[in-house]
């Protein structure tokens, strides 16, 4: 049976990933992380499906043909 509860290479940021590199308050780090969680969303997806068809083609998975 299929277990599509199991998730692999899950991704977070925090307050203190925005605040070790750039001069903002917490609340200036919180806030430009709700801004800009979409834009990071979709920027990890993207990245991820890169991987995901470089890393199939090295190991030489079948791509299904749709």
């Amino acid at each position: 049976m299929l277990n599509e509860d199991k998730k692999y290479a899950q991704v977070r940021w925090s307050v203190l990933d925005i605040m070790e590199d750039y001069d903002v308050t917490e609340e200036e780090a919180e806030e430009f992380l709700i801004n800009n969680q979409r834009y990071l969303q979709d920027a990890m997806v993207e990245a991820g499906w890169r991987v995901i068809e470089d890393s199939a083609e090295q190991d030489g998975l079948k791509r299904i043909q749709k």
